[in-house]
């Protein structure tokens, strides 16, 4: 289904699975969202789509949200 999704869109998606062999915390969720930002420098709309899978996984999230992106880069 993800797939099918990402193949309609018109931004740069990027995919990424908490369902691994190692935990996942919010240092790799910050990573995550690097990956996906960087995919907006060649993009002329700015936008790219985050995708999770088992978002629940992820381990020790106190604070990700705190962390200080710069303005414009998270809508």
């Amino acid at each position: 289904m993800v797939q099918q999704v990402t193949e309609q869109l018109k931004i740069p998606c990027h995919y990424s699975s908490a369902d691994g062999p190692t935990l996942r915390d919010s240092g790799w969720l910050h990573q995550q969202w690097e990956f996906a930002r960087k995919s907006t420098d060649d993009n002329e709309t700015n936008e790219a789509f985050l995708i999770f899978d088992d978002f629940g996984k992820i381990t020790r999230l106190d604070g990700w949200q705190k962390i200080n992106y710069p303005p414009g880069s998270y809508t």
